[in-house]
Order: structure tokens, then C-alpha cells, then sequence
């Protein structure tokens, strides 16, 4: 998997060390699927169980508490946090979002023909991905070392 050159220039030993590409390509592919499934839960959970401050009301004979602007969408049926997915598309990426076809406007909210606010945004992709950023990197990291051992 390593493997070590020696040169020579001017008279000075120079050892290359040379990381095998493929090692490290497999290793990265393996650590983004493991850091999308962590990103699902997470995300999944935000969702499911996060601080509710909007208004409460009865939906279909059940008082539901809605999340209030700039917190993550709260759960109501469901339909939101089970659409969260993934996809590790090779070493260098990997696609987070969901599949819910109102997912967007809840990240990025909804504005009037005018351009005034209709619905202000209740952003959690960001917010799920700016929070696993030190996890995103442990992780990566850790299947690179173990790539190597």
C-alpha cells in the first residue's frame, strides 16, 4: 500500500513515500458512506425530536406544536425525515438532501409574487451538515488510518 523511493539529488538521500491511490480511494468511499448514514440519523432526529416553538394546533384530531421561523421543521407525519437520503458518489463526494418534493421550501422558505416573505425558512440540511463537521472529518480520517494499518 506504501511504498518508499529512494533519489538522489546533489548528493542528498531523498526517500519518497508514494500512498497507494487506490487504498486511499477505497478508504475515502467507505468513510463517506459511513458519514452519510450518520448524517441521515442525524438529521432524521433533528426532525423528529428538535425544540417545537411555533403555534400549536389540532391536526387530524391531534394537537400538533409547528416549529416556529429559523427552527428545524418540526414532524408531523413523517413523510420529511423518512425522505432524508444519501448517495457516497466516490472518493471525493457525497449527496445529502431529500426527496420530499416541499423539502426546499422549508430549508429556504417561500417568498410572494412581490418578493415580500410568505413563509420564512425552517433550515436543517445546513445546520445538520455545519453540526457534523468535526464528525465528517474524524470519520474520514479514521478510515484513512485504518486504510493504512
Amino acid at each position: 500500500m506504501i511504498s518508499i523511493q529512494e533519489a538522489s539529488t546533489n548528493g542528498a538521500n531523498i526517500l519518497k513515500i508514494l500512498i497507494a491511490e487506490r487504498a486511499t480511494n477505497l478508504a475515502l468511499t467507505a468513510g463517506w458512506k459511513e458519514v452519510g448514514t450518520l448524517l441521515v440519523n442525524k438529521l432524521q432526529y433533528m426532525i423528529r425530536n428538535g425544540p417545537r416553538t411555533g403555534r400549536v394546533y389540532t391536526f387530524r384530531g391531534r394537537k400538533h406544536q409547528a416549529s416556529a421561523p429559523g427552527e428545524v421543521p418540526a414532524n408531523r407525519t413523517g413523510r420529511l425525515a423518512n425522505s432524508v437520503r444519501y448517495e457516497a458518489t466516490g472518493h471525493h463526494t457525497m449527496v445529502f438532501g431529500e426527496d420530499a418534493e416541499y423539502a426546499g421550501y422549508l430549508e429556504d422558505g417561500t417568498h410572494n409574487r412581490d418578493g415580500s416573505l410568505r413563509m420564512a425558512p425552517r433550515p436543517h440540511l445546513r445546520v445538520a451538515v455545519n453540526e457534523m463537521q468535526v464528525v465528517t472529518m474524524q470519520t474520514l480520517i479514521k478510515f484513512i488510518d485504518e486504510a493504512y494499518k
